[in-house]
């Protein structure tokens, strides 16, 4: 099978699980998934933001507790994936904020260090080549043991699957890499930049 062969068949199976989900559900079911939830947006928008703050004060009052210390770091781990799927939800898929969506994208993405550009790039790609040889989020079929979901689960694991460190021996995944323009290249170096301020600000303001 050849690669055109190869990105065919990922869109055939895809478009027969959708049909069979919609049949199973009724369009009224699966209309009712995308319809807009103003209060949860904005409640979402406010309360991951305020969990991460409380979760990091706590952090610092509990630092000679190390069970509580230890629970806590977990918990505020759990909290740091949430930003993904609210900007992943939010931002990248239904641009609330209108014009301004990707500025909110970058901020909300900012505790997990991504420029926002890079993200939503890499995402559409995915989305664009899903099921082929071009998918950017293949690394995720290389999750194929419990130790590695739960690992994904924390920063690091995040970097060394996206990184392909738990991808098969043999397997090749250069033509799964971003496709990069000037343009993108330019605002990803920007955002990049801006990350670096925000770390260097959060160092100080530990230290101070």
């Amino acid at each position: 099978m050849n690669k055109g062969d190869s990105v065919m068949s990922g869109y055939r199976d895809l478009s027969v699980a959708r049909k069979a989900c919609a049949k199973e559900l009724g369009s009224v079911a699966v209309g009712s998934l995308h319809r807009a939830n103003h209060f949860g947006d904005v409640a979402t928008m406010v309360v991951v933001p305020a969990l991460t703050i409380t979760l990091t004060i706590l952090i610092g009052k509990v630092v000679h507790n190390p069970v509580a210390w230890i629970a806590l770091f977990i918990l505020q781990g759990f909290v740091f994936q949430t930003y993904q799927f609210l900007v992943h939800d939010l931002f990248l898929h239904r641009r609330v904020g209108g014009r301004w969506h990707s500025i909110f994208g970058f901020l909300y993405l900012l505790p997990l260090l991504f420029p926002y550009a890079w993200f939503h790039a890499f995402h559409m790609q995915h989305h664009k080549y899903i099921g082929s040889d071009r998918d950017t989020e293949s690394y995720k079929q290389d999750l194929d043991q419990v130790w590695k979901r739960i690992l994904f689960l924390t920063f690091p694991g995040v970097k060394m699957a996206m990184s392909r460190r738990f991808k098969p021996a043999g397997v090749d995944d250069s033509a799964a890499a971003l496709q990069m323009t000037p343009e993108l290249a330019r605002r990803i170096a920007r955002e990049k930049s801006l990350i670096r301020i925000y770390m260097l600000a959060l160092t100080v303001a530990a230290i101070f």
